[in-house]
């Protein structure tokens, strides 16, 4: 084909592609056109791959059921609890469940952990961690130099930043999240530090009126070969 016409016969390709992003980009403009959803949980997830499968398998009439199930599983988004405490795998960030739903996290700037967190509650924007001498808006954590503590469902829980406070916070809180190590012995129900998010990756905790409960990385993921041991006792 001839260089000239080979050209105009790009032409109306150029124009479709051109128009196609002009309608996502103007679409994706509106108000209103993205929803922050918080994450479905693993079950919701297992219903609509088995609905879909039903769906695509079957040619019979019941291959109508898989829409069902689609349906079910898109129901149960929102329906597991979220954690009321986060910490990520190097302590570098935390954040704390607001009375308002809403999360209290170490920094308010876009970076992935945050985000991710963010993105799992269905959320838009993390709330202010207080500064030092200050309190939350919803009187919920108290700061200084030296870390914060929080009342979050009735249970007083210390976020240590600095090992200075570490014995003081141990001997008056429920639930201690250090970012420090912790080489001395602390009597509270549950201790989170340095240490742990280094062997067993970052950590999330559910306090409800049932009790605490404390899930890490390697307890979701298990041992895979790709995975180094860096487990150590929790006695």
């Amino acid at each position: 084909m001839p260089f000239g016409l080979e050209g105009l016969a790009l032409v109306p390709m150029g124009w479709g592609i051109n128009g196609v992003l002009w309608v996502a980009d103007t679409v994706a403009g509106w108000p209103g056109a993205a929803h922050n959803l918080p994450a479905m949980p693993t079950v919701g997830i297992i219903m609509v791959a088995l609905g879909g499968l039903w769906l695509c398998l079957w040619r019979t009439p019941w291959r109508g059921w898989g829409i069902g199930g689609i349906v079910a599983g898109i129901m149960t988004t929102g329906m597991a609890p979220p954690p009321d405490i986060l910490i990520n795998d190097d302590a570098r960030y935390m954040a704390v469940r607001a009375a308002d739903g809403g999360l209290m996290a170490t920094s308010t700037r876009s970076n992935y952990t945050v985000d991710s967190w963010l993105s799992d509650d269905g959320l838009d924007r993390a709330l202010p961690w207080p500064k030092p001498g200050e309190v939350s808006a919803d009187g919920r954590m108290r700061c200084d130099r030296l870390g914060c503590i929080a009342i979050v469902n009735g249970v007083e829980v210390a976020l240590v930043q600095d090992e200075r406070a570490f014995a003081e916070d141990c001997a008056r809180a429920q639930i201690v999240i250090a970012a420090v190590p912790a080489f001395n012995p602390c009597p509270a129900d549950v201790v989170v530090d340095r240490f742990d998010v280094w062997w067993r990756g970052a950590h999330a905790v559910w306090i409800t009126s049932g009790g605490i409960r404390v899930r890490s990385v390697s307890d979701v993921r298990g041992d895979r070969p790709w995975v180094l041991p860096r487990h150590r006792s929790q006695d």
